[in-house]
């Protein structure tokens, strides 16, 4: 019985290393880029750059520049991404829902004109979303089919504008376009 368990894992073993499972090393390539809104740079946003479970991201320098890196290393790899761009920044707190704010709090009404909160983060703090909400979603942005080559230079400039269409609403067979040098 211990016999056969052996054998079975040393198979199943074999096989995976067979498809390239376990140790394989990803191929990755310098991805650089510009993040500009309404036509000024951006500073501080995170650009993530998202493909079947692999995803590469940067924070945007003064500039607005940025160059992708992954958990393997910096860079990312060849194939056709999705883009998401999001910028928030802590906010003053918010007042509890119903009560008047008092000097220092924001408050946001709700449909019914209550005061509710407004987003927060994963650590329970109030944050100020200063981009477009249609950039940080996946299945919204507009920022799509963006491909990074093998060979050569992947340098893109996105940019970002309050009108912009969600992808649900472009046109079929419409990507937006993008800048790679």
């Amino acid at each position: 019985m211990i016999r056969t368990a052996a054998w079975t894992m040393a198979l199943v073993g074999l096989g995976l290393s067979a498809m390239g499972c376990g140790g394989s090393k990803r191929t990755l390539v310098p991805v650089t880029g510009t993040v500009m809104y309404n036509n000024a740079a951006v500073e501080g946003a995170t650009v993530t750059f998202s493909s079947a479970g692999i995803t590469a991201f940067d924070t945007t320098d003064a500039e607005g520049k940025f160059s992708l890196r992954t958990r393997a290393g910096d860079g990312a790899e060849p194939g056709k991404y999705t883009v998401t761009v999001t910028k928030v920044t802590q906010a003053p707190p918010v007042a509890a829902v119903g009560a008047d704010p008092s000097p220092g709090t924001a408050s946001v009404p709700d449909p019914e004109g209550n005061r509710a909160d407004a987003l927060t983060s994963a650590a329970g703090q109030e944050v100020e979303v200063l981009l477009p909400a249609i950039y940080a979603s996946m299945i919204q942005t507009p920022l799509r089919d963006y491909e990074v080559k093998a060979e050569g230079t992947n340098d893109f400039l996105l940019e970002l504008s309050d009108d912009a269409a969600p992808a649900a609403e472009l046109p079929a067979g419409h990507a937006p376009a993008t800048t790679g040098t």
